[in-house]
């Protein structure tokens, strides 16, 4: 497979991807896809606004946020990283730190 079909997968998945794909991932751990391998905990799933007009990809998806949590002596810069989830596969997120907490850090991936 070339590296732009590759990349068009993953990103199609990430496109397909919900709030109610990251709900059932609370309090489960998720896979860095890096030289690291180390694993980041799904903290919560915040949802914004109402439902609108459908509008590809997400058709009547609200806006929504995951956040995550990596463990102390994780210290990721802030953009895409690959991720390993459960049923759906490697998806580019792209993270932003959102602040250090005592057991780690904390992140946060926003869509819509």
């Amino acid at each position: 497979m070339s590296p732009g079909a590759w990349q068009q997968e993953h990103f199609d998945r990430l496109a397909a991807l919900s709030a109610a794909d990251f709900d059932s991932l609370v309090g489960a751990d998720v896979s860095l896809v890096d030289e690291r391998g180390c694993t980041l905990t799904v903290v919560s799933v915040q949802r914004y606004g109402t439902s609108g007009p459908a509008d590809p990809p997400r058709a009547g998806e609200r806006p929504f946020d995951v956040v995550l949590h990596a463990a102390t002596g994780v210290d990721l810069p802030q953009g895409v990283h690959a991720i390993e989830l459960p049923g759906s596969g490697i998806v580019p997120l792209f993270l932003v730190p959102i602040g250090p907490v005592e057991s780690g850090h904390r992140y946060v991936a926003s869509f819509g």
